[in-house]
């Protein structure tokens, strides 16, 4: 046959074939079976080949799981689960731990996805006499799929080295055999090893390397916990063939003998990066953007350089595709104001840029025709679409500084705030707002606007450090009314200045020394959480994110209602409570006044409360369980990763280890504006 069209998981080309079987002119049976032109090949000490071309597969485990029907499952279901996989730019699948539904083998030929089709077994193998046979069921109903790669001969210690050769007996492609968690057949697919194991083996060793499970997920830690920095050392070892996170859903039943629940059996289940009904945890698309197969030299930048020139190195990560045949558009937005009390943004200037011509693995120089005036706008958001109409990742930069944006917003008023000293506390006054400050510490004591309460009080402490008041000084300084507190110890400055429109703004300065490994470096104040019922904010959104997750959240004015979700065992999405990066603005929603909260200073984080852990010795977290710094608010310069089941984050990467500050010493310095109340004054800059 000429002009044939190879089959990949990019571009899933099928063939249709009939067979009929005739006796003279009667028809005794006739199939129809689909299928594609392929080529895989396990070559040792160099990679797994498809169609002659080196592959790197970005794959999850996924159970049969649906949480009214278990382990029965339907066509529906397959796709939809399979498109799901796709959008988080995966090529791959392995069947834990029994061969899948015929209908999704049929939906990962159509769609595009390699499989690793395994026997079932997991700790226990099947003896020969049982096993021959299951080997060559298995083999006969999906030898003709081509999205079928490699076949698992159990799982765990469930392998019968008997049947090994019997696969080859039924598939005339002689696909390779593998023993997940085990170096067999030239692939070490060990579970659950460290970041950059080990000695002779694994990244160090000599054979084709590709965990069939790893990251194990759980709660909200794990899968996209740990994985760029661990997909970014696959990427500079040639032997490593990629790897299978663990695992695609939780896997809760609904259990109507204990009203309606969905039972995850503790926290043997909960390890989806989707919930049971498929419900998207923050990781879904820390994985989307880590396994785009575009990535642009600019994608660890929060901002765009004042330079950029619309000239970007580009990196084509796919196997089989050109980016010629990439569709690129781009937009320009400017962003509603805290007042607005908006969260929609406003295109100013949008377009689609030529698709750059550039070869798989290849890394090529691109130039985006923007306006001359893009600098005016607040972000700059650039989407990548594949050939068939799916979107690989909408990446987002903001364009001005935190200063600036404050500087727009943040309305000094008219006439004059006025201080005085009443028991040991400085009472700032101004438009309504009264502000006390504890003259023996610096810190704030009380707030009332208008004669309500505003229960923000005890801060800015330091999270970790030492902080001992040397001097406080207050003074009128123009038309504001400034406490300025020095201290010995790790705090080194406080300065408090209330605006005659009534907006406080603190300046704060800490340092440490490198000898310090610090959990988190920032400041904290108390709230009661009771008192929240929402937040709407600019930066990166809507779901939180962790040291080693920091990936899939984009730039926005976003808004979410108060929840007390927990990951993977209450499925309100996205959770409220956790870090918030790069925040620019924040409007905390509460039952009496709102607080508005503008930061004039770059990469900090928002930290929202301390998210809520299961209870029971069943829920245990395991690696996952993270301690929240002191306080219930915090702006932080650092923050914490998290980790996986079977792995604390330092074991995960770089990205898992603690702050650590530089040698001679560092001094952070924040830069915060307050404002208590609904209609707050703000400039028209």
């Amino acid at each position: 046959m000429e002009n044939i069209r190879p089959w990949s998981s990019e571009w899933p080309n099928r063939y249709r074939v009939k067979i009929r079987l005739e006796e003279k002119e009667r028809i005794l049976h006739e199939i129809t079976e689909a299928f594609g032109f392929r080529t895989i090949e396990v070559r040792p000490k160099d990679g797994i080949y498809v169609n002659d071309v080196k592959v790197h597969l970005k794959g999850v485990n996924r159970h049969s799981s649906w949480p009214t029907t278990g382990r029965a499952t339907n066509k529906t279901l397959s796709i939809q689960d399979i498109n799901l996989m796709k959008e988080m730019n995966m090529n791959g699948a392995r069947m834990s731990h029994y061969p899948p539904d015929a209908h999704f083998l049929e939906a990962a030929d159509s769609l595009g996805l390699y499989i690793i089709d395994e026997l079932t077994g997991w700790q226990a193998a099947y003896d020969t006499d049982v096993g021959t046979k299951l080997v060559r069921e298995m083999v006969i109903r999906d030898v003709n799929h081509p999205s079928v790669i490699l076949w698992t001969n159990g799982n765990e210690g469930g392998f019968n080295d008997d049947l090994v050769d019997d696969y080859a007996v039924w598939d005339p492609q002689k696909r390779t055999v593998i023993h997940p968690w085990l170096n067999f057949n030239g692939i070490n697919t060990g579970h659950y090893e460290s970041y950059d194991c080990c000695p002779g083996t694994f990244f160090h060793g000599d054979d084709l390397f590709m965990p069939t499970e790893f990251l194990h997920g759980l709660y909200d830690g794990g899968h996209g916990a740990g994985l760029e920095d661990w997909w970014n050392l696959m990427l500079d070892n040639p032997l490593a063939v990629g790897g299978f996170l663990w695992a695609f859903a939780d896997e809760g039943i609904v259990r109507e003998d204990l009203g309606g629940i969905i039972d995850t059996d503790g926290n043997r289940a909960p390890d989806g990066i989707v919930g049971p009904y498929r419900e998207k945890e923050g990781s879904f698309y820390a994985i989307k953007e880590i396994w785009s197969p575009v990535y642009f030299e600019y994608n660890e930048l929060d901002r765009l350089p004042p330079t950029f020139s619309g000239e970007l190195r580009i990196e084509n990560r796919y196997d089989f595709t050109n980016l010629n045949q990439v569709t690129f558009s781009w937009k320009l937005v400017d962003f509603p104001t805290p007042a607005s009390g908006d969260t929609d943004n406003v295109v100013r200037a949008e377009g689609r840029a030529a698709s750059p011509d550039v070869l798989p693995h290849e890394i090529g120089t691109w130039i985006i025709d923007l306006p001359e005036d893009w600098q005016d706008g607040d972000a700059f958001y650039l989407t990548a679409t594949d050939p068939h109409g799916r979107e690989i990742y909408t990446w987002s930069w903001m364009i001005p500084e935190p200063v600036v944006v404050a500087e727009r917003i943040i309305d000094s008023g008219l006439g004059r705030a006025e201080g005085s000293v009443q028991d040991g506390t400085m009472i700032l006054r101004a438009n309504g707002a009264e502000v006390c400050i504890d003259l023996d510490t610096g810190l704030l004591q009380r707030i009332t606007r208008d004669g309500n309460l505003v229960p923000l009080t005890n801060g800015p402490r330091l999270v970790e450090g030492i902080a001992k008041a040397r001097e406080i000084n207050h003074y009128a300084d123009g038309a504001d009314y400034v406490v300025e507190a020095d201290y010995d110890g790790n705090m080194q400055s406080i300065r408090w200045r209330l605006l005659p429109s009534g907006w406080l703004r603190l300046d704060y300065a800490y340092r440490f020394r490198r000898q310090n490994l610090l959990d988190y470096l920032g400041v904290t104040f108390d709230y009661p959480e009771d008192q929240v019922t929402g937040i709407r904010w600019l930066g990166r959104g809507p779901y939180r994110v962790w040291k080693n997750r920091l990936k899939g959240a984009e730039f926005n004015v976003w808004q979410k209602d108060y929840n007390d979700a927990i990951t993977g065992h209450q499925w309100e999405y996205p959770e409220f409570k956790g870090f918030h990066d790069d925040v620019y603005w924040t409007i905390l929603e509460t039952k009496t006044l709102p607080i508005t909260f503008v930061v004039a200073t770059e990469d900090l984080f928002l930290r929202l409360f301390t998210p809520k852990e299961p209870e029971g010795s069943t829920f245990d977290p395991l690696f996952t369980h993270v301690e929240f710094p002191p306080g219930d608010l915090s702006f932080l310069h650092g923050i914490v990763p998290i980790g996986s089941k079977f792995h604390p984050p330092q074991e995960l990467g770089p990205a898992g280890q603690p702050n650590t500050v530089p040698r001679l010493g560092h001094t952070y310095e924040g830069t915060i504006y307050f404002y208590f109340g609904k209609d707050f004054p703000e400039t028209q800059k």
